[in-house]
């Protein structure tokens, strides 16, 4: 083999940091990481560029669920999404004890996650942070969404009619075509994503060699 490489390193696990640190099971660290990505001031240097995407996805989601009769309320128009800038979007993670939650004050859109790698919800908590974000951004176009491994629904029925579920499946697709979309980034930054990617379908999501599927 060329490059120095034996016989025992092409036999060798593939490295995967993500894999290393077991961050694919851990909620509050993929929680972190979702909220790195989506703030337009982090230290990815992609601005708005993820955010912007998982919006957009999550409205389309939306307009689905709407039409069939399963959300009650009226997604924004696909025409308001696509004039939303995104640039002054401010995200946190655990405010009011929510996974992520993020606001842009000039657009009047706020967008918040409850995150559910392998645990369960209790004590009523998607209503409960429902009220508080209604309460908090009144006048506000509100976007709750449910992020399991395979966008499963919240178990309530009245729950059902107001979170957009997302799967971590198609996190993985949002990141990768953000990749795709922005091929000038750092290559550090591409590869991080890459390792992320790979992590969540190889170990979270069962796909053997942790390659998108066509």
């Amino acid at each position: 083999m060329g490059n120095g490489e034996t016989n025992e390193d092409a036999q060798l696990p593939e490295f995967n940091l993500f894999n290393v640190l077991e961050v694919w099971q851990q909620e509050r660290a993929q929680s972190e990481f979702l909220a790195w990505l989506m703030d337009p001031a982090s230290s990815h240097g992609l601005g708005n560029a993820f955010l912007r995407v998982f919006i957009r996805h999550v409205v389309a989601e939306a307009h689905v669920l709407y039409e069939d009769g399963t959300l009650v309320s009226q997604p924004p128009a696909e025409e308001t999404v696509a004039g939303w800038l995104l640039s002054d979007a401010e995200v946190e993670t655990e405010w009011r004890f929510i996974d992520i939650i993020g606001a842009d004050g000039t657009d009047k859109v706020v967008w918040f996650v409850e995150n559910k790698v392998f645990s369960g919800e209790h004590s009523n908590q998607l209503s409960r942070y429902l009220e508080i974000v209604e309460s908090e951004y009144a006048g506000f176009t509100i976007l709750p969404v449910f992020l399991t491994i395979r966008a499963l629904y919240p178990q309530s029925p009245d729950n059902k009619q107001k979170y957009i579920p997302i799967g971590y499946d198609e996190i993985a697709d949002l990141v990768e075509r953000t990749r795709e979309d922005n091929p000038g980034m750092d290559t550090g930054i591409a590869f991080f994503l890459s390792q992320y990617t790979r992590a969540l379908r190889k170990y979270m999501l069962q796909e053997e060699d942790g390659n998108r599927r066509t």
